[in-house]
C-alpha cells in the first residue's frame, strides 16, 4: 500500500513539476482548445448576419473542396496555415510580441472550431468522421508546429525587449539566423502536413457524403 501511495505522490510530483517547467506550452494549446470550443459554441448557437456569412463561407469551403484537386487543397490548406505560422514568427521580431502571441493559438482554434463545429452540426455523424480522419490528423501536426513557433517567438520577443531597454547588450546576428531557421524547418514540416491532409480529403470527402 506505501509502495502505491509513494508512486502515486510521484506521479503526482512529475505532473506539477512539468506544469511549471512547460507552463508556455501548457497555456499555448489551452488557449488553442478554448478557441476550438468557442468557435463551435458560437456557430452553433449565435444567430447574428455575421454568423449567416460565416456559415455561407463553411459551405462554400465544403462544396469547393468536394470538387479541387489535391493540389488545389494542399494550396488552399497551406495558404491557411501558413499565415498563422508567419504571423507567429513576426511576433517574434517585435518586443511587443509577447502578449500578442497568445491571440494567435486562440484566433486559430476558433477558426478551425468555426470550421469543424459546422460539419457536426450539417452533417452528424458523418460530419464526425469526416473531421477524424482528414482535418484531425494534418491538424495536430499543425498545432504542434504552432506550440513550437509560439514558444520561438516567446523568447524571441523577450531577447529583443532586453536588447532595446538594455543597452549594454550587444545585438547579435546569430540569434536572428537560428530564429528564422527554425522557423524554415517549422515550415517545412509544414508543407508535409498540408500534402498528408490534401491526400486524406481527397480520400474520404465522398465517401462521407460531404459533397
Amino acid at each position: 500500500m506505501s509502495t502505491r501511495i509513494n508512486k502515486s505522490k510521484y506521479n503526482l510530483n512529475n505532473l506539477k513539476a512539468f506544469l511549471i517547467e512547460k507552463w508556455l506550452v501548457v497555456l499555448i494549446l489551452s488557449l488553442f482548445f478554448s478557441g476550438m470550443f468557442l468557435g463551435s459554441f458560437y456557430i452553433n448557437h449565435a444567430d447574428s448576419e455575421i454568423t449567416n456569412k460565416i456559415i455561407e463561407y463553411c459551405k462554400t469551403l465544403i462544396s469547393t473542396r468536394a470538387s479541387q484537386t489535391s493540389i488545389g487543397i494542399f494550396k488552399n490548406g497551406l495558404v491557411k496555415y501558413f499565415i498563422f505560422i508567419v504571423f507567429t514568427y513576426f511576433l517574434g521580431l517585435c518586443s511587443f510580441g509577447v502578449p500578442l502571441i497568445f491571440f494567435t493559438p486562440l484566433a486559430f482554434g476558433i477558426s478551425n472550431g468555426i470550421l469543424c463545429g459546422y460539419i457536426y452540426e450539417t452533417y452528424s455523424f458523418n460530419g464526425l468522421m469526416y473531421c477524424v480522419s482528414t482535418i484531425y490528423p494534418s491538424l495536430m501536426i499543425v498545432v504542434i508546429l504552432l506550440v513550437l513557433g509560439s514558444c520561438e517567438s516567446f523568447q524571441m520577443s523577450i531577447d529583443t525587449l532586453k536588447m532595446q531597454t538594455d543597452k549594454s547588450i550587444v545585438a547579435t546576428g546569430n540569434l536572428l539566423k537560428k530564429y528564422t531557421y527554425r522557423y524554415l524547418i517549422l515550415l517545412g514540416i509544414l508543407i508535409v502536413a498540408c500534402i498528408f491532409e490534401s491526400l486524406l480529403c481527397n480520400l474520404f470527402i465522398v465517401r462521407f457524403a460531404l459533397n
